[in-house]
């Protein structure tokens, strides 16, 4: 009874927590819609996010929704992160950290093989600011400020079925929506002028969809696809200027690329496993995007990764229980600086714990990555994560069987 009043006010909590779910800021996270992440699963984070064809019964995986009828409890899936970025262009370095909740998903088995579930993910995150002193003929010195924050969320039912041992299909609706606040400062410390600070907020709504699959040719083989339409997303802004009382709104429609994925994932051994994937967005060719066609291009992201489990969760050495994860990621965002492509590459690690018998789990996954080019871009980041992801299971909806069905 305590476990599953527990269970209830951990679900509230992260479903509040998980209302503003963003991905990892950046400096390039002002062009655009921001850094766009894919996140799947908790366990796959460890593998450089590989998570497209895991198979797992205790984790909700965020990116396939035709995983969702693996499940065999309900369970609720939740985690968040912490992080440090070390930024750098021509000019200066800074350092930033923060830290916040990051998916919440909630599954629930209708029958063997049946399934439905609630998640909500990030989509991106615009967190960036830049600042420099203008130097105009006959004007004193003004220091200038650029600065955004915010970010898209997504959240979506899903469903998913296995129709046989071949493999499993899911469909998802969902909503992405978020706010997004750009400040540009002028400031001048001479008497005689007046500080200015352009606001503008930024309102987005879309509604999406994603259709995932999972083949099964072999026991030890899993292959999987994912489809994600392009669609279109409203924009309502809101302009104000410090020192006047006038509000400016206007509205606009621009577009969300096309999104597709495709990953596998092969069991090498009874204690090895190793998983890739590869997504793909159609960006090039829209011409309704927030910012000049031309700084953009199709997004590609590349992942492989390997888990070696020693023992069983049941297992008598602690050290034995535990999953060891580790992968490596590289990403070619879908935006352009100063012309050329932001190309990122990433390395993880992980270990989870399982307890309860394996039926619920602990997974942790460090990240350290690189973001962008001096050379290339004018900036560069230097990124390191720690991820937590909770999954808990519990027995709601399901019927035992009297001892004389047993």
């Amino acid at each position: 009874m305590i476990r599953r009043v527990l269970f209830i006010c951990l679900l509230g909590s992260a479903l509040a927590a998980t209302g503003s779910a963003y991905a990892a800021g950046s400096l390039f996270s002002g062009l655009g819609y921001g850094i766009i992440e894919d996140f799947t699963t908790s366990r796959g984070i460890g593998m450089g996010n590989a998570g497209l064809a895991l198979r797992d019964s205790t984790a909700l995986n965020f990116a396939n929704p035709a995983l969702l009828a693996d499940l065999r409890r309900v369970h609720l899936s939740v985690g968040g992160y912490a992080a440090r970025q070390w930024i750098k262009d021509t000019q200066a370095s800074d350092v930033d950290d923060w830290a916040q909740v990051e998916f919440f998903g909630l599954g629930i088995p209708l029958a063997r093989g049946l399934a439905v579930g609630l998640t909500m993910s990030p989509y991106s995150r615009v967190d960036f600011e830049y600042a420099w002193e203008d130097d105009l003929p006959n004007l004193p010195t003004s220091f200038q400020t650029y600065q955004g924050s915010g970010g898209l969320t997504r959240a979506a039912l899903q469903a998913a079925w296995a129709p046989g041992s071949w493999g499993q299909i899911g469909v998802a609706g969902s909503a992405i929506w978020g706010e997004v606040e750009e400040v540009r400062g002028s400031y001048i410390s001479e008497p005689g002028y007046q500080d200015l600070e352009f606001v503008t907020s930024k309102q987005w709504l879309a509604f999406s969809g994603r259709v995932g699959l999972l083949l099964t040719p072999s026991p030890k083989l899993n292959i999987a696809a994912t489809y994600e339409p392009e669609v279109p997303v409203d924009l309502n802004q809101e302009y104000s200027i410090s020192n006047q009382d006038t509000l400016v709104t206007s509205e606009a429609e621009f577009r969300l690329a096309a999104r597709y994925g495709l990953g596998a994932s092969w069991q090498v051994s009874p204690q090895w496993l190793t998983a890739a994937q590869v997504f793909y967005g159609a960006w090039d060719g829209i011409s309704d995007l927030p910012v000049n066609s031309a700084n953009y291009q199709n997004s590609l992201e590349l992942a492989v990764g390997a888990e070696w489990a020693p023992g069983a969760p049941d297992a008598d050495r602690f050290m034995n229980r535990l999953s060891y994860r580790f992968g490596a990621r590289r990403e070619s965002s879908y935006l352009l600086a100063d012309g050329d492509p932001v190309e990122a590459y990433f390395g993880t690690a992980g270990i989870s714990y399982p307890f309860h018998g394996g039926r619920d789990r602990l997974d942790l996954s460090l990240e350290l990555g690189r973001r962008g080019s001096l050379s290339a871009n004018t900036a560069e980041e230097t990124v390191l994560r720690f991820r937590l992801g909770l999954n808990l299971g519990e027995t709601w909806f399901q019927r035992t069987k009297p001892d004389w069905q047993k």
